[in-house]
C-alpha cells in the first residue's frame, strides 16, 4: 500500500474515531493527510517525497510548529498503513 488513496484515508478517519481521537484532532489529521496527498499528485509514498515535502513547506513559509503539527498528522497516518519506515523527523525548534 504505497498510494495515498481516498479508501485507506477514509479507514484512517475510523481508526482515529476508534482512537477515541477529539472531533478537532481527526479533523485536523484527516486535513493534514489531504494536503499530503495533494502534493504527492497521485506518486508512490516514498520517504523522499516526505523529505521534498517537508521542504516545500519549509519554503512555502509556514512556521515551524505548523510545519511539525502537519508531519505528526502525516506519521500518525504512516503507521497506521504500515509504512513507518516513511516517517520524518521534525524541525528542531529553538527554545526561548
Amino acid at each position: 500500500m504505497n498510494k495515498l488513496t481516498t479508501e485507506n484515508q477514509e479507514q484512517f478517519r475510523i481508526w482515529l474515531v476508534n482512537e477515541e481521537r477529539s472531533a478537532g484532532t481527526i479533523e485536523k489529521y484527516m486535513r493534514d493527510v489531504r494536503t499530503f496527498a495533494g502534493f504527492l499528485n497521485g506518486r508512490t509514498i516514498v520517504k523522499e517525497e516526505l523529505t521534498a515535502w517537508k521542504g516545500q513547506l519549509v519554503e512555502a513559509g509556514y512556521a515551524p510548529v505548523t510545519i511539525n503539527s502537519m508531519l505528526t498528522s502525516v506519521n500518525t497516518y504512516l503507521r497506521f498503513v504500515g509504512m513507518p519506515e516513511c516517517r520524518v523527523k521534525q524541525l528542531r525548534l529553538q527554545r526561548r
